[in-house]
C-alpha cells in the first residue's frame, strides 16, 4: 500500500472517530442532561469556546493515534482511553453528578440535584462497551 494513501486513510478515519467521541461525550450527552434540567436557571452543562476546542483536539489526536497503530495492542488501549476519558470529562463538567443552582424565589434558595444515577447509566451503556469493544475487535482479528 502506498504510504501517502495510508496517511490519508489514517487521517480521515482518525478525524471521524475523534469527532464521533467529541459529539457523544462533549455535546450530545451534556445537551440531553441540559434539556433534562431545563427548569433550573443558572445551570449549564454544555461547554463553549476554548474548552470544546481542547476536547475536540484531544479526541481527534487520540483517534489518529489509535487508527495509525491499528493492528497493534496500542490501538485498543488508546480506544479504551478515549472512552474512559470521555466519561471523565462528563464527570468534570458536571461536578461529579451533583448540580447546585441558586434561585431567588422570595428569598435566596439553593437547589441541589444529584444526577449520579444518570451518570452511572452513561457509564454502563457507553463507557464500559467503549472500553471493552476495542479489545474484543483486536483479539478477534488476531485469531484470523
Amino acid at each position: 500500500m502506498n504510504w501517502k494513501k495510508r496517511i490519508v486513510d489514517v487521517a480521515v478515519e482518525g478525524i471521524l472517530w475523534g469527532l464521533y467521541y467529541w459529539l457523544l461525550f462533549a455535546l450530545l450527552i451534556p445537551l440531553v442532561i441540559d434539556r433534562f434540567l431545563g427548569g433550573l436557571p443558572q445551570v449549564q452543562v454544555t461547554q463553549s469556546g476554548g474548552n470544546l476546542l481542547i476536547i475536540v483536539l484531544l479526541f481527534i489526536g487520540l483517534s489518529l493515534a489509535a487508527t495509525a497503530l491499528k493492528g497493534t495492542i496500542y490501538s485498543p488501549l488508546i480506544g479504551a482511553l478515549e472512552s474512559i476519558l470521555g466519561f471523565a470529562i462528563i464527570l468534570y463538567f458536571m461536578n461529579g453528578g451533583v448540580i447546585t443552582a441558586s434561585l431567588n424565589y422570595g428569598g435566596p434558595v439553593t437547589v441541589t440535584l444529584d444526577i449520579s444515577p444518570i451518570l452511572w447509566e452513561i457509564f454502563l451503556f457507553f463507557t464500559i462497551p467503549g472500553a471493552i469493544l476495542p479489545f474484543v475487535e483486536y483479539f478477534m482479528r488476531a485469531k484470523e
